[in-house]
């Protein structure tokens, strides 16, 4: 292209120079789009993530596959164990993936080195997610039920897939804040998406009056509160008042279902439990903002604060959670629904102690 410019200096109305020229511009601009692309390809984290794509692609065919077995009424997959098992599995796998979206969210926007090692960590739990919905899913009689546990996982797993992609056009690049946009809804899809499938779980298996994940959940959460990494994994972009904001909204809600829990314990105990299951749901929110909270002020004294109010509240909503699965078992027991009734009062004490600070 140099020469070709060189004679074109000499002679500018030769029509073959001026050819010329423009055959070799285009090879140049190939060969750099050609460079541009290898570059981009070799970044940190897009072969994770090309990889990530293919395995998601295959989960949601067998899902699909899965979905079809159900409306034919063909046979799925022989279980070996309990369908409890496998929801527990299945719940295991999804909060594992709802706790890595933040770090995932953060390394796809700015963090390219960490990029690969959080796109093999979230779609490593997909598997065994899958495997376990559609495995679970021959232990469940009920096809609607069959169809929405199948349905809610594939949701997880196609909004998991445009996070992959929104981060392997981000990069990881800082700079690259056209693609951020695009990463912040698909981890807030994904986040959704995951929210819903453990409801369904946690609903599945209330229904028979198991509080014992309930209480775990809320213990889970209690702990999280104190774990000391919690600066490393909280989006640092939200201010104290955002975090403070949705707090209130999650203790009302709190305190809303505890006196929920009241009016039905004696005309409809089988509705107690799911209650709980609720209870547990608004209390992790609670919590999780209390983390990012914490995490927000430099006050050491309001941090103590949060951390102190939302710990009574998590043990307050345990030992309701626990009466609430006794008086389901034991409809008309009125010590049972005198436990219950104390609990809930205690549950709304510590909401206004929240509420106050």
């Amino acid at each position: 292209m140099i020469m070709s410019a060189k004679s074109l200096a000499l002679n500018p109305k030769d029509p073959p120079t001026w050819q010329s020229l423009s055959n070799h511009s285009k090879g140049v601009s190939d060969g750099i789009k050609r460079l541009v692309s290898a570059i981009r390809d070799r970044a940190p984290g897009q072969k994770e993530c090309d990889e990530a794509i293919d395995k998601l692609n295959a989960c949601i065919r067998e899902l699909d596959q899965a979905s079809l077995n159900i409306l034919s009424q063909n046979v799925l997959p022989h279980a070996d164990s309990t369908l409890k098992a496998y929801q527990e599995q299945m719940e295991n796998s999804a909060t594992a993936i709802l706790e890595n979206i933040e770090p995932f969210r953060q390394a796809a926007k700015g963090e390219a080195e960490k990029l690969g090692h959080s796109v093999s960590q979230t779609v490593g739990y997909l598997g065994p997610l899958v495997q376990n919905a559609i495995i679970g899913a021959s232990h469940t009689l009920n096809s609607k039920q069959q169809m929405a546990l199948l349905d809610q996982t594939k949701s997880v797993a196609e909004s998991t897939l445009q996070l992959v992609y929104a981060a392997k056009e981000s990069g990881g690049n800082p700079k690259a804040v056209h693609a951020h946009g695009d990463v912040d809804e698909a981890a807030d899809s994904t986040r959704v998406a995951l929210q819903d499938l453990l409801r369904t779980l946690e609903t599945a298996a209330t229904e028979a009056g198991v509080v014992t994940g309930l209480v775990e959940s809320v213990t889970k959460a209690m702990t999280r509160l104190d774990e000391r990494t919690v600066t490393t994994t909280i989006i640092t972009e939200q201010s104290f008042v955002d975090y403070q904001t949705r707090m209130v909204n999650s203790a009302k809600e709190v305190a809303r279902v505890s006196q929920d829990m009241v009016a039905r314990m004696g005309h409809e105990p089988q509705r107690l439990t799911p209650l709980a299951a609720d209870l547990s749901h608004h209390y992790g929110a609670l919590a999780s903002d209390a983390r990012g909270a914490v995490a927000a002020t430099a006050n050491p004294d309001v941090s103590a604060r949060i951390r102190s109010g939302v710990h009574e509240l998590g043990r307050a909503c345990i030992e309701l959670t626990k009466s609430a699965g006794s008086c389901q078992s034991n409809p008309g027991d009125m010590y049972v629904q005198r436990e219950v009734a104390d609990n809930a009062r205690v549950v709304s004490e510590k909401v206004s102690h929240i509420l106050a600070a």
